[in-house]
Parts: structure tokens; sequence; C-alpha cells
């Protein structure tokens, strides 16, 4: 059985009939602490490859991580919740998952220093697109180290987090020999990055054989003015990454001899015929220019 369609207060106490469901995705806004009603004695979803659930209710989630132990061949897992009194057994069962490829956190329920602490154990993870908030900017340079020991990781997100010592990290992890896997690097919206921040990234980052897509576009309200320094260094940058096919730059206020270097680069580029390089908002109606 593939994917059940009821309301989640008659599905939750009839789970344990359906052993070989492979996708459970719920929604619980507003609903009351129907998680709680779970049996107890579970039998084990060989079959379940994903997860999600989304709740903003205050819930008792044991039973959300009795479910994941329960589920040995997890792929996907996805959380949107605001409230979560036991963070990290959610952590240590997650770490338990073997084939755990995907995770996504969103809402206000995370313990910011466990969840980092716990992100290198998931050995075989290949997607992580974070939470964001001012926890999660404290430790983003821990998170960072601890995504060093995920050999697996392909896509790595990070939204309105990053400062320049943080996204330093990632240059300097990359150099000594992390995140070889790596095809997509989303640094996008990331407003505290300063250009003297982009400028240093840009020198350090190196040594990202399978890296294809480098995102680092920000806000239209927080667009930036580069020197010609940093475009330099981007463009240098971009020749140091044989395998990337698109470069996402909007809200970068690049003029006529910026484009000139980074075409240059892109021409001489591994991937000249498919490099594509995103620096112009498209919108749908003529601009006004005003003098």
């Amino acid at each position: 059985m593939g994917t059940v369609c009821c309301f989640p207060d008659q599905l939750f106490p009839n789970l344990d009939k359906f052993p070989s469901l492979r996708e459970l995705s719920v929604r619980l806004d507003g609903s009351p602490d129907v998680l709680s009603v779970i049996p107890g004695d579970l039998p084990n979803f060989h079959h379940m490859e994903k997860l999600s659930i989304q709740t903003s209710t205050e819930s008792d989630l044991s039973k959300l991580v009795k479910l994941i132990q329960n589920s040995p061949n997890l792929h996907v897992f996805h959380l949107k919740c605001d409230f979560f009194s036991d963070f990290e057994s959610l952590m240590t069962v997650l770490a338990s998952c073997k084939e755990l490829r995907e995770m996504e956190f969103s809402g206000r329920c995370f313990e910011t220093r466990p969840f980092a602490q716990a992100l290198g154990s998931l050995r075989n993870l290949e997607e992580l697109l974070l939470p964001t908030g001012d926890g999660i900017q404290q430790v983003a340079k821990l998170i960072v180290q601890q995504c060093l020991q995920l050999p697996c990781l392909r896509v790595l997100v990070f939204h309105h987090i990053l400062d320049d010592d943080s996204v330093m990290e990632i240059a300097k992890g990359a150099t000594s020999g992390g995140f070889q896997k790596l095809e997509t690097l989303d640094l996008s919206v990331n407003h505290k990055i300063t250009e003297e921040g982009y400028r240093n990234f840009f020198q350090a980052l190196d040594n990202l054989p399978n890296l294809q897509v480098l995102n680092i576009c920000r806000s239209l309200p927080e667009r930036i003015q580069v020197q010609a320094t940093t475009v330099k260094a981007l463009s240098q940058c971009v020749s140091r990454l044989p395998s990337l096919t698109r470069l996402e730059i909007l809200s970068w206020l690049l003029d006529e001899e910026d484009m000139k270097v980074i075409n240059a680069v892109k021409e001489r580029h591994p991937q000249s015929k498919r490099l594509t390089v995103l620096w112009k908002w498209i919108v749908p109606f003529s601009p006004v220019i005003q003098k």
C-alpha cells in the first residue's frame, strides 16, 4: 500500500493495520494532540520510505519517535513543528536510520545545539535543508563542521543563517577535503554576509569537484554593490569549480565591465556550453526609470 487518505484522528489509532505503508504525510495544523493516539505496540514498517509531519499544536511526539524507530528503511523525513519537548531523542532515533537520505526541518521547535551535534551521525544523508532563526545562526559554524562528516551529502541549503565567519567555514571545509560529493550549494538570502565576507569566501573556496549549482542570490531590498576585486575573486572561484553549470547571483549590482570578466571565465570554463549565469531579475512588466 502506497498512501492512505483519511482524517488523522481516524488514521493514527489504526496505524498498526497498515504494515505495508510506504509514505505517510500528515498536516495537523490546529488539531488537538492526535499523535498521542498512535498505538503503543506498533509493527515494523519495513516499507516506509517517507514520513512528513506538520503540526502547530503542542503534541506528545514520543509516539513519533517510536514510529521512526519502527521504520528502518526511512529515506525522507520532514518535520514542521512549533512544540517539541525532547528534541534530543528525535535526533538520536534519526541517527539510527541508516537509509536516511533527506531531512527537512522548519518551525520553532528546535534545540539547536543537540540538533547540530547529532547531524554528524547521519552518515547517509544526501540532502539537508536547514531551519532558520537566531538559535541556528548561533551554531552555524558547528553545523558546517558536522556536515563535513556526511560523505554522501549532495545538497546543502543555508538561508538567512550565515555571516562572514560561518560562510568561511564552508570554504575551509571544502578546501580541506570535505563536501566531495556536493552538487548543490544554496547560500541565498544570507544578508549578514558582507562584501568582504563574500570576497574571502570566493578566494578560499576550492576542491568541490562535483558542484553543479552555486546560489548566492540576495533579495531585491538587500541588493549588493561590489568592487572589481570581488568580481575578480568570484570569477576565479568559478574557474576552480570544473562541474559548475549554474551560477545564481540575483541582486548583485554588476556593470558591463563586471560581466565581461565573468563571461570571459565562462568561455574558458570546462562547462562553457552548459554554464548558465543568472544575474538579472525577470519581471512581467517594463521598469520605470526615474532620474
